[in-house]
Parts: structure tokens; sequence; C-alpha cells
């Protein structure tokens, strides 16, 4: 995971998204909420790769089965504003 980070925000390593997210996949693959999170984030804004918000809102609801608490709020907005997911008006 800080691997991942320091990758995606050239702290200490060359800047480089793709490498951020294949340290970021192996955290998720190994059931870590914020890689989950972190992925997430790549994916609904296109960093690394295309933009998915359905595979973000996967990913979301992962993080959440996790209790990640930053989840709970990701996946809430992506309800709030139909990102990869129907609106939810209520």
């Amino acid at each position: 995971m800080c691997l991942g980070r320091s990758y995606f925000y050239g702290s200490g390593l060359k800047h480089d998204y793709q490498e951020a997210v294949h340290y970021f996949r192996l955290a998720a693959d190994n059931d870590d909420s914020d890689g989950y999170v972190r992925l997430r984030f790549c994916h609904k804004h296109g960093t690394g790769f295309e933009k998915d918000g359905t595979e973000a809102v996967r990913l979301f609801t992962l993080a959440v089965d996790n209790e990640n608490s930053d989840g709970y709020v990701r996946l809430g907005l992506c309800y709030n504003y139909g990102i990869g997911i129907e609106k939810d008006e209520t």
C-alpha cells in the first residue's frame, strides 16, 4: 500500500500511476480495505486506466463490507450523484 501511494504521489519514487494501480490492486486482492478505496479512486477518476464507475462502486462496496469508513462515504456519494449506479433521490 505504501509503495502504491509513493508511486501515485511521486513521493521518493518516480510518479507512475500504472505502478500505483498495480500496488493498490495487490492490496485489494489481499482484502485490504484501503486498497479497495485507493483502487476505486483510480477507477472513478480514470487515473491509470479508463474511468469505470461500475467498478468503482464494486470496490467501494467491498470496502464497506470491510467496515472502511471512507468506503461508506464514497459509496454514498456514488448513490447521491449516480456514479456507476442509479442515482438515489431519497
